[in-house]
């Protein structure tokens, strides 16, 4: 089994829209580019971070969701580098909630999906295979999930899992054997955290390591932690260490997907630099950049990234996604076809 050791994966450039168009960006520089035509209005809201690159595929993907109730469709939607072409693949579920975190495995482009039910009812795990180009259940129904992440080496060297944050206790899933191993109620960081909401988490190579971000789901709550997942050790096929998980202090902002009430960040491995994860700040206080070689001693940067202000159908909202291959952030945001994509690179 191949070990995963980057997020930038040995392929060859092709000449592509995407390629030229990044090649075209010095560091700091941001362009418009192909919008999604096909999306349904107000699909983008309340999102961190479900915009995800397959680089096997050549694809970009995400799942649009309204959250205002005009449309209780979850609708998955792919974009074809060499042709150039979103492609709206249709809704396979219909029901109240937020898509509120997703995770990508990067090594067979299978997306993994957070339905959020608002306290409503159980909330579901959704999987897309992508070989067999069809959605289905993870059989594990749990409330409030806070954040999940895709760790290529969760279970030890070449053996990938699903970490999952749903505030109080943390689950592992095997996805070769596709089983859960339950961490326990603190997963092994002494800090029970309650309901936390609407996070993300991200890889980062350098430390093999994930890096996650939630907020805090009751009203008036101020936590915002950070936690790093580190790789397991292999012992077991079933079950990783609770010493994996480590507390590493707040976020300077929440890491939160809601498009402008307050200060919220949206949570992501820097697309050039493997040893860095970055947070976007998405309000409309600013749009500030921070950095963090493992999810603490955050840096804020000088220079401001350029995705808040794009057309939106509602409030500031926008998502956003790395492409590791050509060095870019890409962001998209919702209108119908009033929506906007920009691609940036980083300024360092």
């Amino acid at each position: 089994m191949s070990v995963l050791t980057s997020t930038k994966f040995p392929v060859s450039i092709i000449d592509s829209a995407l390629s030229i168009a990044a090649a075209g960006l010095s560091a700091g520089d941001w362009a418009t580019f192909t919008k999604n035509t096909t999306q349904q209005s107000d699909d983008i809201k309340w999102m961190t971070k479900p915009l995800y690159y397959d680089a096997i595929h050549r694809e970009l993907q995400y799942v649009g969701k309204p959250a205002s109730g005009s449309s209780k469709k979850y609708t998955h939607y792919i974009y074809d580098e060499a042709t150039d072409i979103w492609t709206n693949k249709g809704s396979f579920v219909s029901e109240f909630g937020h898509n509120w975190t997703n995770a990508i495995d990067l090594l067979n482009g299978d997306h993994f999906l957070y339905t959020d039910k608002g306290g409503s009812g159980l909330d579901f795990i959704w999987h897309y295979n992508y070989s067999a180009d069809s959605w289905s259940t993870i059989p594990l129904t749990v409330i409030n999930i806070g954040a999940m992440a895709y760790h290529p080496n969760l279970f030890g060297a070449g053996i990938p899992g699903l970490f999952v944050w749903e505030g109080d206790r943390f689950y592992a899933r095997h996805l070769a054997n596709e089983t859960w191993s339950d961490l326990g109620a603190t997963g092994g960081t002494g800090t029970p955290y309650g309901r936390m909401a609407n996070g993300t988490g991200d890889y980062l190579p350098s430390i093999d390591a994930c890096i996650c971000g939630s907020t805090g789901r009751e009203s008036g709550s101020d936590r915002h932690p950070i936690l790093k997942i580190d790789a397991g050790a292999g012992n077991s096929s079933d079950a990783i260490s609770e010493g994996t998980i480590t507390y590493m202090g707040d976020s300077p902002v929440k890491i939160h997907g809601s498009p402008h009430s307050s200060q919220h960040g949206k949570l992501i491995t820097h697309p050039s630099d493997p040893s860095r994860v970055m947070i976007l700040e998405g309000s409309a206080a600013a749009s500030r950049v921070w950095t963090s070689p493992n999810g603490d001693n955050w840096n804020q940067k000088s220079y401001t990234h350029p995705f808040f202000g794009m057309p939106t159908a509602s409030g500031e909202a926008f998502m956003i996604g790395r492409v590791s291959e050509y060095g870019i952030i890409i962001a998209m945001s919702s209108d119908g076809a009033g929506g906007e994509t920009r691609i940036w690179k980083p300024d360092d």
